[in-house]
């Protein structure tokens, strides 16, 4: 019978962690032309989305208070529901480390409620050997990046008017450059209308951050704008690859 709620965590990580135990501990010894060599096999790396990643390591989604497991930031909400949480940078807040990640879960499963964003469960993460759960957890550039930051400045581009930036009275002739792209088959989405960039999908919005802003938005967006833009996008690109 199939449930509909989401299983345990622990159900999947609990006897992949098990099997990977002996492997990271003890490691195995195999034979090579040079003789035999000492091999141990460890986690140091996990990738998931936002959602994904509050069930890993067991801490408030990314809409709660405290839900960054990089620094102590509680998040500021934004609208009347209070559903939607953002982070402005803010140089005095202090970062997370791995012992402050295990203190809070000790503090919280002692207490029995949630301390700093952490819930009083402990992840299975926790008994990987050498693991770090904050270095270990790579940022989620699907949702910071592609449906985040691009859409945030496409909003910006289009809907701010009376701003040195706007561009949204061009649309007509930006969707005439965009449309004519001919995609390669790489990608699998032909572009579509600047007026629907609010429905694109993830992989559309990548598509437009590295193939297809530049020709488009060149001699459209200022070129103080533009060049700004083009030095973050060469950033985001030497952090992709």
């Amino acid at each position: 019978m199939v449930k509909q709620s989401k299983p345990p965590v622990q159900a999947f990580l609990e006897p992949l962690l098990n099997q990977l135990k002996p492997l990271s501990d003890v490691g195995m010894i195999f034979e090579t032309a040079e003789g035999p060599q000492h091999c141990i096999a460890r986690l140091i790396l996990t990738s998931c989305d936002l959602p994904a990643r509050a069930m890993l390591l067991c801490m408030k989604n990314h809409n709660g208070r405290y839900a960054c497991c990089y620094c102590h930031h509680e998040g500021v909400t934004v609208g009347d529901d209070y559903i939607h949480r953002y982070w402005p940078y803010d140089s005095t807040v202090a970062l997370r480390t791995h012992d402050d990640l295990k203190s809070s879960v000790t503090r919280a499963v002692n207490d029995r409620c949630v301390v700093d964003g952490m819930f009083p469960v402990a992840s299975p993460l926790f008994a990987a050997t050498g693991f770090d759960l904050v270095a270990g957890t790579s940022i989620d550039w699907m949702h910071v990046v592609c449906l985040g930051i691009v859409k945030s400045l496409l909003d910006k581009w289009l809907n701010s008017s009376g701003e040195l930036f706007y561009i949204g009275n061009k649309v007509s002739f930006l969707d005439k450059r965009l449309l004519s792209i001919a995609c390669p088959n790489k990608i699998n989405r032909t572009p579509r209308t600047l007026k629907e960039f609010s429905t694109w999908k993830a992989n559309e919005c990548r598509s437009w951050l590295f193939h297809w802003s530049l020709p488009v938005l060149r001699g459209v967006l200022p070129n103080e704008y533009f060049v700004h833009y083009a030095l973050w996008l060469l950033v985001v690109d030497c952090f992709v690859e």
